[in-house]
């Protein structure tokens, strides 16, 4: 009898942790297509601007269902890609740029130990040229 309560629970405990964990797992599966754009990125090969754009989409998406500072940080990376596009107006430079900067606060204030993001941040500042906050 206390072999079959114990079973019991061990499963019901399973099937919550499954359920727990699915949104997460979907977020993982579907940021996958967003981490190869980035490789691409980080590699310096070009890349056209539907796949950034669907990448940027997908990257709105995965955050949507799972708020993730990984997420975040890929998505200000997508966004500084962007704002670095030769064919593209000021105006839309700016945007981006001011796109890429929320990106990295989110990302911030979910994981503040970033030292790489925050350098970024002031980077973006300068771009935007943003006087520096009083702290």
């Amino acid at each position: 009898m206390l072999n079959k309560s114990f079973a019991l629970l061990i499963l019901l405990v399973s099937v919550a942790l499954f359920f727990v964990a699915l949104p997460r797992v979907r977020a993982a599966l579907n940021y996958f297509p967003v981490d190869f754009v980035i490789d691409r990125i980080n590699s310096k090969e070009s890349l056209d601007d539907e796949k950034l754009d669907q990448a940027i989409e997908t990257a709105q998406a995965t955050i949507s269902l799972d708020d993730n500072p990984h997420y975040w940080e890929g998505l200000n990376v997508l966004f500084l890609y962007q704002a670095q596009k030769e064919d593209l107006s000021e105006e839309a430079r700016v945007n981006s740029l001011k796109l890429a900067k929320n990106s990295m606060e989110q990302s911030l204030s979910r994981s503040p130990a970033n030292a790489y993001l925050w350098y970024r941040l002031s980077v973006v500042d300068v771009l935007l040229q943003l006087p520096p906050e009083q702290t």
